[in-house]
């Protein structure tokens, strides 16, 4: 019997902190570091300079705006050489809104309007600010499949405009986000883009929530995408199982969850995007002295500490 209530409290106080969290309250939670370097394949093509991509974040998981190449060693077949160069650049966003169907996005204000035209608003007026250079991907899916793919924003401002559904009828689920993730995760239009998903959805009636969506989680975790979730539904609703499980969904895949009844204040989409629009461009001098494949990879100084990326495998042709 003490096993079965140790059990039980645990569970209570996992949920407890997720809907702290969900909340805003300056609490911690993170065990560990989310602070790490992930290194794009290297271009060999300008022997002996070798270029790559990379992306740095910092402990609190924060794109490391700033780093200048005296941070950044790069690890060549194990030989630790400086990096010659270390530019931050700009990049494009990869981004997929995900709707989950459900009748309480129908739910109208005193005006008439239903909780999704409230969310259709708030993300037309984002996309329309978006600059057609560099342009950004877009993909707005449902569960029935994908609506519109990997289109600019003109073409997904139409989508979204007229995109109908009948929400009243419809069972949420979990198929958006699969293919929300799958369509995110897809070869991006140009190096170091970053992935994310904006997943729209109201509660779900499923008992095992937190378990259901485990799977997600990691297959988000492994894409590289990142998950922010709009919960769009009656208040009552945001302390539910369902809630903190949503809410975990967003903490453990890098993005933020926000409850929306019909009188909370939108936050601005470009608040969670901003981050991931930058890359580092790193440049150094080889001293390789024979072709063939060779391994690669960096190690940087941060103020929390020395963070290292995954070892790359990289081909050189010298003559």
């Amino acid at each position: 019997m003490l096993l079965s209530l140790l059990r039980q409290m645990r569970k209570f106080l996992a949920l407890l902190v997720s809907l702290i969290l969900l909340f805003g309250a300056d609490v911690s939670v993170r065990a560990q570091s989310l602070s790490h370097a992930d290194l794009y394949p290297a271009d060999s093509s300008a022997f002996p300079t070798i270029s790559a991509l990379l992306d740095v974040y910092d402990s609190n998981g924060i794109f490391a705006s700033g780093l200048k190449a005296e941070a950044v060693t790069v690890l060549e077949d194990g030989l630790s050489i400086p990096a010659t160069s270390l530019n931050e650049q700009a990049v494009p966003l990869q981004i997929v809104v995900a709707v989950n169907q459900g009748p309480s996005l129908d739910a109208r204000d005193t005006t008439g309007l239903s909780r999704f035209q409230r969310v259709g608003q708030v993300l037309i007026g984002w996309a329309q600010t978006r600059p057609a250079d560099p342009p950004d991907d877009f993909s707005l899916v449902s569960q029935a499949g994908q609506v519109i793919a990997h289109a600019n924003a003109a073409d997904f401002i139409v989508s979204l405009n007229s995109f109908q559904a009948d929400f009243r009828t419809a069972a949420p689920n979990l198929q958006s986000l699969n293919i929300a993730i799958d369509t995110a995760a897809q070869q991006t239009p140009q190096p170091g883009m970053k992935r994310a998903v904006l997943f729209i959805t109201p509660h779900m009636d499923d008992a095992n929530i937190a378990t259901d969506i485990q799977p997600y989680i990691q297959l988000a975790k492994d894409k590289g995408v990142r998950v922010f979730v709009w919960f769009v539904d009656t208040a009552t609703f945001f302390t539910t199982t369902s809630a903190a499980a949503f809410n975990t969904l967003a903490m453990e895949s890098g993005g933020k969850m926000f409850g929306y009844s019909g009188v909370e204040r939108f936050p601005d989409p470009e608040e969670y995007f901003s981050a991931l629009r930058r890359v580092f461009a790193l440049t150094y001098k080889s001293s390789l002295i024979s072709g063939g494949q060779h391994k690669l990879s960096v190690q940087v100084n941060l103020p929390g500490g020395t963070i290292n990326s995954a070892e790359q495998i990289f081909s050189v042709d010298i003559q």
